[in-house]
């Protein structure tokens, strides 16, 4: 009798000490590397984002989202310090793990992984990266009503901000592929 496998792999498996665990880590990953950003006037290029897709994939939307909506809490009270748009920027990353473990789950549901076709994988990271910078465009935005800076600002920002993220995108997949492999292997799936 052949043993069905789980469509993600059990984070933290046997106890919640060890899910906390496991999570704590990956929010801690994150954060370490959101602050190894190239900044460049108003746009920064991170590699953040990999443990987001590595997380969404590996274990799904739920614990992706929750490790980006931790770190994302720290992230900005670190940068920016609590502001009435604190919440608002926190959504947007969100969005991203969100997103790509839904799409996973799909592929898991038809015997087949994400990972597994990379023009597939490029395209919902992609994707993915353009729901962001979408719901970023929507942060900046309500930043201009609430705190009044020009809405000109918010066209161009969006602009250069969803080229930036396909940029991105494209270099978190492929970090993330060989990433995602490396740890199933290890995890024993």
């Amino acid at each position: 009798m052949e043993k069905k496998r789980s469509i993600f792999l059990p984070l933290g498996k046997g106890s919640a000490l060890k899910r906390m665990s496991a999570l704590a880590f990956l929010v801690a990953i994150y954060i370490l590397l959101s602050f190894l950003t190239f900044r460049t006037g108003n746009y920064s290029f991170s590699i953040a984002s990999v443990v987001l897709l590595v997380t969404a994939i590996l274990f799904g939307p739920i614990e992706g989202t929750i490790v980006c909506l931790l770190g994302e809490f720290v992230i900005q009270f670190v940068n920016y310090g609590p502001g009435p748009t604190t919440v608002i920027w926190m959504v947007g990353p969100a969005i991203r793990p969100l997103f790509l473990g839904f799409v996973a789950y799909g592929f898991a549901r038809k015997g087949k992984r994400l990972e597994d076709s990379l023009p597939l994988f490029f395209l919902f990271a992609i994707l993915s990266a353009w729901l962001v910078t979408l719901t970023n465009t929507l942060a900046i935005y309500l930043d201009a009503l609430i705190i009044g800076y020009p809405f000109t600002f918010v066209l161009v920002e969006t602009i250069i901000r969803a080229l930036a993220s396909t940029l991105t995108a494209v270099v978190a997949v492929l970090i993330a592929k060989p990433s995602i492999k490396a740890l199933r292997g290890l995890l024993g799936d």
